[in-house]
């Protein structure tokens, strides 16, 4: 996800099970400032085939410049980076 922000940019992260069997979500890492996640799910999360959660990321810089991050997703069928970019303007 690419942000461009003075003061605030939000963006939203989709975890779908586009399998046939159960998918649990381990864990989703947190992340460092000027990031951060809201609603992201708890541990040990089941989404069903077909299923989706969604959850907010805020990029809030404090000052000018490119800022990145990784968001790591962890689930019972692997590992997942999300790449963030924020420029701070």
């Amino acid at each position: 996800a690419s942000m461009n922000a003075v003061n605030c940019a939000v963006s939203t992260v989709t975890v779908a099970n586009t399998g046939g069997s159960p998918l649990t979500i381990t864990s989703v890492g947190a992340v460092a400032a000027p990031y951060s996640l809201s609603g992201a799910p708890a541990a040990n999360t089941v989404l069903q085939a077909g299923q989706s959660v969604t959850f907010t990321v805020r990029f809030s810089p404090t000052v000018k410049g490119i800022k990145r991050a990784t968001i790591v997703i962890k689930t019972s069928a692997g590992r997942t980076n999300v790449a963030l970019t924020g420029t701070g303007t």
